[in-house]
């Protein structure tokens, strides 16, 4: 009987540019966009900012993207 050789690619997670490592613990973090809104003191003004972050779901590690290599959503 002839066996196939497994083609080694057919395992391995695919890798998009919306994932990437986690440097604390390994895992794949996703980009999550959110809105931050921030109360001027005083006043009932609302400042709202749109965010992107890269988060991590195992350790709740996360850091903004950066801007110069930013995957278009």
């Amino acid at each position: 009987m002839g066996l196939v050789k497994a083609n080694p690619r057919c395992y391995k997670r695919p890798v998009t540019d919306q994932t990437r490592e986690c440097p604390m613990c390994g895992e794949s973090m996703r980009i999550k966009d959110r809105d931050d809104v921030q109360i001027v003191p005083g006043t009932h003004q609302q400042i709202v900012r749109h965010v992107r972050e890269w988060i991590c779901p195992e350790c709740d590690y996360f850091e903004e993207v950066d801007d110069d290599n930013a995957p278009q959503p």
